[in-house]
Order: structure tokens, then sequence, then C-alpha cells
């Protein structure tokens, strides 16, 4: 039987597939140290009489473990450019330490304005589709948590949050692009 250690240079010859999605050198480190963990993981819950060898389990799961981080990483880096400069309406300040610098005078400023509406209508959203968007956008948690915390599955989470972001764009563009607040 092969041993975890003989398989970390997997989850390096894995981390390597993944690195066009990366952004900075940290989060590579970053994806790699969750391949790691994911392979852990593996180890510890893997049952040689189910079938598949502990090489072929761990590396789905440390894969697995690596695109929930580029997944995570990408919503964060999502959620910086978004609320760059953007001020937060109900505390009266600014959200967020990223400028949005090398966008175009136009980009920043439909940004801004779809930020204001989102939190301007985001009440206007009937009830479980505004859950799921304020637990994932303002409230900052993952798709499992926000399931966890509505008592529902990830699937119906992601449904959810992509009707009510719909629904929100589709009523941007139908206000002239906020200009009607």
């Amino acid at each position: 039987m092969e041993s975890v250690t003989g398989l970390v240079g997997v989850v390096g010859q894995l981390a390597h597939r993944h690195v066009p999605w990366t952004y900075q050198v940290q989060d590579r480190e970053d994806i790699v140290q969750e391949g790691c963990l994911g392979l852990l993981e593996a180890a510890s819950r893997y049952e040689a009489d189910r079938g598949a060898s502990l090489r072929t389990y761990a590396s789905r799961r440390a894969d697995g473990a690596m695109m929930d981080e580029i997944r995570a990483l990408a919503r964060q880096r999502a959620r910086e450019v978004v609320l760059s400069g953007v001020p937060d309406v109900g505390r009266g300040r600014t959200c967020g330490a990223y400028p949005a610098e090398g966008r175009s005078p136009e980009s920043r400023e439909l940004i801004l304005r779809f930020s204001t509406y989102l939190r301007a209508r985001f009440g206007t959203l009937p009830g479980r589709e505004r859950d799921a968007v304020g637990l994932r956008f303002f409230d900052g948690l993952s798709v499992r948590d926000t399931a966890a915390r509505m008592g529902t599955s990830p699937a119906t989470v992601v449904r959810l949050e992509r009707s009510g972001l719909d629904r929100l764009r589709a009523d941007f563009l139908a206000s002239r692009c906020g200009r009607d607040l």
C-alpha cells in the first residue's frame, strides 16, 4: 500500500495544473497547503475495501480541496473589486481598502452605481433569495456555511443566489443603470 508521504508529489503536480487560475505567489502556496490538507483528510477517511486505490482517492480529494480554495480566492477578489471605494450606505463610511486603480472612469462609475443600487434594493428580494445574497456577499460566508445557516443544500444556495443577483441585475438595467436612485 502506498504511503501518504509518497503522495505529496501528486499534490505538487495537481497544483501545477491550477497555476493559471492563481493571481499571486501566496495564492499558489495556499493552494498547495489546501491540497496537502485534502491529502491528509483523504488518508484518514480512506477505506481500502471500497475498490479505489489510496492514490486515486487522495488525488481526487486533494484536487477538490485546491479547487475549493481557488473558488474562495476568486470570490474574495471579486468582492474586493466591487467594494473598492464604495460607500457603505448603512454605516456612512467606505468599505474595503482596495483602490479601483487601472479601471476606466466609466467602469469605476458603473461599479459604484451597481454597488450602491445593490445595497439600496437588496431588501426588495424575496425572502430566501435575500437571505442567500446577504449571507454570501454582505456577511462573506461560503456556500457551505450559507447552506448550513439556511438549513438547505449548497446547490439550493447557489440557485437562490443566482436568481437574486439576476433579478437585481435586470432591475438595475431597467432603472437605466441605477440613475433612478
